[in-house]
């Protein structure tokens, strides 16, 4: 990743916080990822992480809707802005 500027995105292993220091990289979560640990959750809290999972249908809806209609960076953008 030597020179790499922009968003990295990740699963969360610990050893790619090292780069959340540098300047020009910005660290962003996996969606994939992170639902599982809802799913984990809905043993034991199952209204809550209900919640949290029938959100990111939503989200998951937005991005199949760009994703089918082609939409570009800026559409998408304004998708999400007005969707989510």
């Amino acid at each position: 990743l030597n020179g790499f500027k922009g968003h990295l995105q990740t699963d969360g292993y610990k050893v790619y916080d090292a780069f959340d220091k540098q300047e020009d990289i910005t660290l962003v979560g996996c969606m994939a990822h992170i639902r599982r640990k809802f799913e984990k959750a809905l043993d034991n809290d199952k209204q809550r992480a209900t919640h949290v999972l029938t959100a990111m249908q939503g989200l998951y809806a937005i991005e199949r809707k760009a994703r089918e209609e082609g939409y570009s960076h800026e559409q998408r953008l304004a998708l999400r802005q007005a969707s989510a």
